[in-house]
């Protein structure tokens, strides 16, 4: 290399300017920017040659714009870099391994790349030296005379005695070394030896066994884009492939047989047979088409040997998109073990990230010849590129069915395949077109024409068919009747009486699941292991991997196990609950006996009732017409015309619920997206995710070492951090990474990957630059101040608490106390308080929605603690430094160094400390983040089409074109399962086919053959749900529950009418039947009493979905969108919160959740404050909901709160019109009295016509053909009290009676008389206070249940349950309120399906006592008012005067309608005059003179001094339901004092001493105080509950 001059220079593309030149020769070596000095230099060399790499193309176009042109243009030039692509592989050959560059010095150095340049050439040349003289000879011959290796040649030459060969010499040594790849002799003679002379080179390196390339290089294949068909001519003879296809299939996999199958729908010219052959030929023809193989019939086979074979010929790359990533893995292992000299790759979650760099670097470098990936992976920009620079043989559809039935609305990405497949193409000038196949077990006729629409429409590609009849003859198919208590001991008695690998399919439930698992391991003696989504992807490939290798026998799994699972001996397929469809069905069945010497046991336990567990997984996955158009809002509303947002964002902006994981916001988000996209809304094309990479330090894996030894990192935190080190810097390629794509490739979260990052800055192992900028205002300062101030009281409230659960709005309320912030502020609260989430040192996450309740666990209160503290220091002083420049208000864009700021806070704190805090500010929106490697950030790029500038909103009628009739298809595919399965139970012969013809017939045909009607099978919901609902309704009430299409409903319904059934199975209707979503619901109603009773309806009625729903009273939702609580001292909260709600809402201070139907319960007692309210929820969904009001004008009685009837008519003018005029207003009467006999609603109707305003148009009439009775008792008593005991004396208490009275003075007075006149009476209190949920035991019973919970459950087991109530039997075995304990879990157990934590939460808001209690054969003593809403067989109405007023006349028309067979009224006053022939009138002139002995009176809270804590000096545990105690004074208590073996346990409030003393004053004397309820109470700091006792007392008059 004496004569050889090595050059390299740095010059500017844009200013065509040479910048540096660097130059070596011999031992001598130059580095300038002068071209003179540069002249000299090469003038006073000795040399023949100048070598550079990528020289003539890069740096010969600068130098000849250059006077330097003239110094060295008589030079030969030798450049390295197409030598390089010749005769290496290594990507690094390709591109200089720039080692010299340092952390501080990231630049180029024209003098060191020339020495590289010079280390090129030498391995270059004994790389050729290497080469057998023929090899040497070919490319000597080919490539002497070209400009790119001329002078190599010319050089070498001098060394080695190469010979020319003629064009008849060179192509008969070609043949003779080649003849095995090489088939067209002729093309390689007559065209190629002669035209293309470097490309057959470059070919020919591809093909030489012993030159490492196994695929051309990126640059080849752009710079000599027609190699790609040269090669193929050369190298592929369809004709002879088709020739050895039986010959190398045996070679390759063993066998070279290819399995028939029975043609579907085959003509009379059609051959009656097609078979794997016909698939693999039309692939080498490049044909693309459409495959249905039945289960087990060697799709995979018919894709591999095609792709293999062409991967022999011309290396090219076929790609498997796949859905399933056990499916992915179990082909990757079943190809790689069966195929030896071939290599199929996967780049999936489900590999480690070892593994996942490797598959990169295989596919790259040509290592790979079939590589599979994930629908998801086609937005990934790691995969487009690795793709890009590969010639791809075809795109395979595997599983293809998928594409139709999970493409609309979970795996959308399958809809990306075309726009991909043309993105791919318009990059590659060397690939115009690539063929896809398609391949299924399962595709109904629809389903293949879903397939091959999307095609042609997508590429223009009409795919040719290949459709076998999918029927398995040894599958054996039987239909079990089995109730759900009955299914375990079916499917146990199955697994004894049927050997072998057994699969059993739980769709619905992974809980069931792992339960069922467990109890066959134990009952069994089996090894039996659980399958499903939660479970850790690595452990389900290990599971999976056992089970294959029969080292697990039973596998209980949901449709996680599925697709295409290559195990043979499954000898059982049990379906403990039915399939959603038979598509899934027959996948799942088609599992068993893939051996076809083998034949399968598949049974279902069939139960009707799972198929609504179907419907109601189906009501939670779908997506809603008004779900589209609020993500549509979101992107009409949102600035310029790209949307970069992530689907959390989105949803969060929408009003969904991004807390609630179940609801899987983020599939519906992108279904969402998917949807307008195809409407021509939005385009999307792929994510990508921009991260700054870094310079790396040399020896950096030495300092490494040295700096991990001396840190304080565990070993798996080093392990990790010299694993992302060690693939940063690959085999010696120190160039830049992309966070993102790092975190792509090697399978780590993006966070991980920036905290290693900044922990490899902080050990100077990787170097820094302006990597960041961000947002940031001088305003900043005093923003975070704030929320400081903030973060420390709830750190430190939250750290006092002695309970682990809290409401948000209770937190809300004490920053509110604390004056530290003005309004609802519940985002920034969870937003900083998720900033302290650490397994190690604290966890925080939702357990209940409805009622916003958070779990909360300190782990290490210290280290956050020392955490907050720290991070306030390290974030004031960085706002100090990154703001102490800024002159302007508005916020501004600083770019900065996060090195340089490290140096300028005196490095006091880690970089990761300070990218923490830089974290912290982002999140809590003090600055913002823009650009930088460690934001793990990845949002989606949406573009805004004309389309969404010109629409208001995305229509209904948009929905019904596609998703509508999408999840039809899928509500009938339930019913279509579920009629296969009836029909099996009874003719196996027949289902089996029924089965064939579901997928061989038109889908109409098929249900016209099977009588299939719409109507039936169109139903979200089975018939025996359905007529649950409906059945037992009248027509007036069906007609209501049928209207769709009516935006504001007014019901008027009057007494007795079933307003509550009709509005509770309204509800069910909407959310069972219509496009409703139970979350998306919102009830107000004016009493928890109502809240509970039509929550107690709905989940009989819908079962679990019931607990969704959300209802509320009008205070109790007012109050937690302002996140206020109230508190004794504050009542004003309360008085206040409705007009507050309505403010912030109308305001835009408030996010409202997304809500499409609003119920308004007992719409008579509203006022403008609550209407008001409702406007404000109504405008804030952008007037796009359904409202409906239920009440009754003649029961308007609230007046004395501002109710009004005139409501009625406001509400049809606010709500009745939309924008454009157009009637949305419907009202309806339901004057059906199903509860009263036909003489009482006579009565009542003449009654009520004396009220001035009404709006019934239609009087009520009596369901009931009986008369009844109704008597009125005139008495010239005013104590209607006495002649009201004597009547009831003579009642048989074997019906509902009650006595009604105006106040509760006199309800007190008669429930005492008829309780001394030994009567069995009760009456309704409101227990103050009082909640179920409090009493001890209970207390006791939820916190030992929650305490088996581990971290990440969210769901109870049923062991839970039974040993917390083995506890609780243990601990209170005294109680008289242990059987309550008992019938309060036995109602949820019964009720629930799943033992969700949020259900049970919600559940044990609601219960209340009565739920509990039994009142039959019992007299109830009620207000009027109290009574309202129930039903009585006689009731005894109690009339002091005659009403005069409207409200007066209601308030008594309320009390006479609530009896069902008898009304009686008993009034002060003379003889009636006018009478009806039809009531009885009776006339009572006795005086009476009594008075009551006894006294009964039951405790409320309101009764005892709140807050009194008997247990303040230690735990007293004696006390239980049943408990006698006393009743006494003590010294230093002024009221009378509970007592327990004479401790004080309780105090009487002052208002209950008064009345208390009252009853003394009248010779009362204290008999017996029996305890009833220990109650615990939230003290007013709601930092402490306390222990209440609640008795029963009775006092005796003297």
């Amino acid at each position: 290399m004496k004569n050889i001059i090595f050059c390299d220079l740095e010059a500017s593309i844009k200013t065509k300017k040479i910048n540096e030149i660097g130059i070596i020769y011999q031992d001598r070596e130059l580095k300038t920017t002068s071209v003179e000095e540069c002249k000299g230099f090469i003038e006073s060399c000795e040399a023949t040659y100048i070598s550079g790499h990528n020289f003539i193309d890069f740096d010969m176009r600068f130098i000849k714009e250059s006077s330097l042109y003239q110094s060295i243009k008589d030079y030969k030039i030798i450049d390295t870099l197409p030598l390089s692509l010749l005769l290496f592989n290594e990507k690094t050959i390709h591109s200089l391994p720039k080692n010299y560059k340092t952390e501080d010095d990231f630049q180029n150095n024209p003098v060191e790349d020339s020495k590289l340049s010079k280390v090129l050439f030498e391995k270059l040349v004994d790389r050729f030296k290497s080469l057998p003289s023929q090899a040497q000879n070919i490319f000597y011959s080919l490539l002497k005379d070209d400009k790119y290796f001329g002078g190599f040649f010319q050089y070498i030459n001098k060394d080695i005695n190469l010979e020319y060969l003629d064009e008849d010499e060179l192509y008969d040594l070609i043949v003779s070394l080649h003849n095995k790849v090489i088939v067209n002799f002729d093309y390689l003679k007559d065209a190629v030896l002669i035209n293309k002379k470097v490309q057959l080179a470059y070919i020919l390196a591809l093909l030489t066994p012993y030159i490492e390339i196994k695929s051309h290089p990126p640059k080849i294949l752009y710079s000599y884009p027609e190699i790609v068909e040269i090669q193929k001519k050369l190298c592929f003879d369809i004709e002879k492939a088709q020739d050895e296809l039986a010959d190398f299939s045996k070679e390759v996999f063993g066998f070279g047989t290819f399995r028939p199958f029975p043609r579907l729908n085959a003509g009379v010219l059609d051959d009656p047979t097609i078979s794997q052959r016909d698939m693999v030929e039309a692939s080498l023809r490049d044909e693309s088409f459409l495959t249905v193989l039945p289960t087990g019939g060697g799709k995979t086979f018919t894709f591999w040997l095609p792709a293999i074979c062409k991967a022999k010929s011309y290396k090219s790359l076929t790609v498997v998109i796949s859905p399933l990533q056990a499916l992915i893995e179990d082909h990757i292992k079943s190809f790689n073990s069966k195929v030896a000299n071939y290599k199929a790759v996967a780049i999936s979650g489900f590999m480690s990230p070892l593994e996942r760099s490797e598959a990169v670097e295989q596919v790259i470098n040509g290592e790979a010849d079939i590589l599979y990936i994930a629908p998801e992976s086609l937005r990934s920009n790691t995969i487009f590129n690795i793709l890009k620079n590969r010639l791809i043989e075809r795109f395979v559809i595997d599983e293809a069915h998928c594409l139709s039935t999970w493409g609309n609305d979970f795996r959308q990405d399958y809809y990306y395949i075309c726009e991909y497949i043309k993105e791919l193409t318009k990059e590659k000038n060397f690939q115009e077109h690539i063929p896809i196949s398609c391949f299924t077990a399962t595709a109904k006729p629809s389903v293949i024409q879903d397939i091959e629409k999307y095609f042609l429409e997508g590429l223009n590609i009409k795919l040719d068919k290949y459709l076998a009849i999918p029927e398995r003859k040894n599958l054996k198919y039987k239909s079990i009747p089995s109730k759900s208590k009955d299914k375990y001991i079916e499917l146990l008695k199955l697994i004894n009486e049927h050997d072998g690998s057994t699969l059993v399919y739980i769709p619905s439930s992974t809980k069931d699941c792992d339960d069922v698992a467990k109890r066959l391991a134990l009952d069994t003696q089996k090894v039996v292991k659980s399958f499903h989504s939660k479970i850790d992807s690595q452990e389900k490939m290990q599971i999976l991997k056992q089970y294959i290798e029969n080292d697990i026998e039973i596998i209980v799994a949901t449709t996680a196990f599925g697709m295409g699972v290559d195990k043979s001996n499954i000898t059982n397929v049990i379906h403990y609950e039915i399939s959603d469809s038979l598509e899934n069905y027959a996948q799942e069945a088609g599992r068993g006996a893939r051996d076809e010497s083998l034949e399968a046991f598949c049974p279902i336990l069939f139960d009707e009732d799972d198929l609504d567990k179907h419907f109601n997984s189906l009501n939670r996955s779908k997506l809603t017409a008004s779900e589209v158009n609020s993500i549509f809002l979101v992107i009409k509303k949102s600035k310029g015309q790209v949307l970069n947002k992530t689907a959390f964002e989105i949803a969060k902006e929408a009003g969904w619920d991004v807390e609630d994981s179940s609801l899987d916001y983020k599939t519906k988000v992108k279904t969402a997206l998917l949807e307008l996209e195809r409407e021509g809304y939005i385009s999307r094309k792929r994510n990508k995710t921009s991260f700054f990479a870094d310079s790396i330090a040399s020896k950096c894996m030495e300092k490494l070492t040295l700096k991990l030894e001396k840190s304080n990192f565990n070993e798996e935190e080093k392990d990790r951090i010299r694993f992302i080190l060690k693939s940063i810097i690959g085999r010696g390629k120190p160039e830049s990474i992309q966070v993102d794509e790092l975190a792509h490739t090697l399978g780590y979260p993006k966070h991980v990957i920036s905290l290693v990052i900044n922990q490899l800055k902080q050990m100077e192992i990787l170097g820094d630059s302006k990597d960041l900028s961000l947002e940031i205002s001088i305003f900043s300062i005093n923003q975070f101040k704030k929320v400081r101030d903030i973060e420390i009281l709830l750190f430190e409230y939250l750290s006092s608490l002695n309970t682990n659960k809290i409401k948000i709005r209770e937190l809300n309320e004490e920053l509110h106390t604390s004056k530290l912030i003005t309004k609802n502020e519940t985002e920034l609260i969870k937003s900083i308080i998720k900033n302290w989430r650490s397994k190690s040192n604290f966890i925080f996450n939702r357990r209940n929605r409805e009622h916003d309740l958070w779990y909360f666990k300190f782990e290490n209160l210290e280290n956050i603690k020392d955490t907050i503290e720290k991070r306030h220091k390290i974030a004031e002083e960085v706002i100090f430094l990154l703001t102490k420049d800024l002159d302007s208000k508005k916020k501004e864009e600083i770019v900065f160094s996060l090195k340089e700021l490290h140096k300028n806070l005196d490095e006091k704190y880690t970089i990761e400390d300070i990218d923490k805090t830089l974290l912290y500010l982002h999140h809590l929106n003090i600055l913002e983040l823009l650009t930088g490697r460690f934001i793990n950030y990845s949002p989606m790029n949406i573009y805004k089409e004309d389309k969404i500038e010109t629409k208001r909103k995305y229509t209904k009628n948009e929905y019904k074109q596609r998703l509508e009739n999408h999840y039809l298809t899928k509500i009938e595919s339930i019913h279509i399962m579920g009629e296969y399965a009836k029909r099996l139970k009874y003719d196996d012969h027949k289902a089996i086919l029924f089965l064939k013809d579901y997928f061989t017939l038109s889908y109409e045909k098929f249900k016209d053959k099977y009588k299939l009607l719409k109507e039936k099978i169109s139903k979200p919901i089975t018939q025996n749900r359905y007529n649950k609902i409906f059945e037992k309704m009248s027509e007036e009430q069906k007609i209501i529950i049928n209207d769709t299409k009516t935006k504001a409903m007014m019901i008027l319904a009057g007494p007795g009418s079933g307003k509550t059934k009709v509005l509770v199975h309204k509800i069910a209707s909407m959310i069972l039947t219509e496009d409703i979503k139970p979350e998306q619901f919102m009830m107000l109603t004016f009493s928890k009493t109502a809240k509970l009773e039509f929550k107690s309806r709905l989940n009989s009625l819908m079962g679990a979905l019931s607990y969704d729903v959300e209802i509320q009273t009008f205070h109790s939702y007012a109050l937690k969108l302002i996140a206020r609580l109230v508190k004794k001292e504050n009542k004003d909260i309360l008085e206040n919160a409705i007009e507050e709600a309505t403010r912030q809402i109308n305001e835009n201070e408030i996010l409202l959740p997304h809500i499409t139907v609003l119920v308004l319960d007992e719409f008579q007692d509203i006022n403008e404050k609550s209407f008001e309210f409702v406007k404000a929820i109504y405008k804030a969904q952008n007037n796009d909901i359904r409202i409906i009001a239920v009440g009754d004008d003649d029961q308007c009685i609230m007046e004395h709160i501002g109710a009004k009837v005139d409501f009625v008519d406001r509400f049809r003018n606010e709500f009745g019109n939309d924008d454009e005029g157009k009637n949305l207003f419907q009202q309806y009467e339901l004057s059906t009295n199903f509860r009263s006999k036909q003489n009482i609603v006579k009565y009542s109707n003449t009654f009520i016509t004396g009220v001035s305003k009404r709006y019934k148009l239609q009087p009520l009439h009596a369901n009931s053909s009986e008369n009844g009775t109704v008597k009125i008792y005139s008495c010239i008593s005013s104590n209607l009290a006495l002649p009201l005991v004597e009547l009831i004396k003579e009642e048989e208490l074997i019906n509902e009676i009650a006595v009604l009275a105006h106040t509760n003075e006199m309800v007190m007075d008669i429930y005492s008389l008829l309780q001394e006149n030994n009567l069995n009476v009760k009456y309704l209190i409101d227990r103050d206070k009082f909640e179920l949920k409090n009493i001890i035991e209970l207390v006791d019973f939820d916190n030992a249940l929650n305490s088996y919970l581990l971290e990440d459950e969210i769901s109870y087991k049923d062991s839970y349950f039974e040993n917390a109530l083995n506890m609780i039997e243990s601990k209170y075995k005294q109680s008289e309120n242990l059987s309550l304990v008992y019938k309060v879990v036995d109602k949820f157990l019964s009720e629930s399906d799943n033992y969700y934590i949020s259900q049970w939460l919600s559940y044990l808001e609601e219960i209340k006592l009565e739920d509990f209690e039994n009142t039959k054969n019992k007299i109830v003593v009620s207000t009027i008012h109290k009574s309202k809403g129930m039903e009585f067989d006689k009731v005894y109405l109690l009339v002091n005067q005659n009403p005069n007023k409207d409200v007066d006349k209601r308030l008594f028309y309320v009390g006479m309608t609530r009896a069902k067979s008898q009304l009686n009224i008993i009034r002060y006053g003379n003889n009636i005059e006018n009478k009806k022939n039809y009531v009885k009138y009776l006339f009572d002139e006795k005086e009476y003179f009594s008075e009551s002995k006894t006294f009964t009176y039951i405790m409320s809270l309101s009764d005892i001094k709140l807050g009194f804590d008997y247990e303040k000096y230690g735990n007293y545990n004696n006390l239980y339901s049943g408990s006698i105690l006393k009743i006494d004074r003590k010294q230093n208590f002024d009221n009378f004092c509970l007592l327990d073996n004479n401790k004080v346990i309780g105090v009487f409030s002052n208002n209950f001493q008064s009345f208390i003393e009252k009853k003394i004053e009248e010779n009362f004397v204290f008999e017996t105080c029996i305890l009833e309820y220990v109650v615990l109470w939230e003290g007013k700091d709601f930092k402490n509950k306390v222990k209440h006792p609640l008795c029963k007392i009775i006092m005796k008059k003297n």
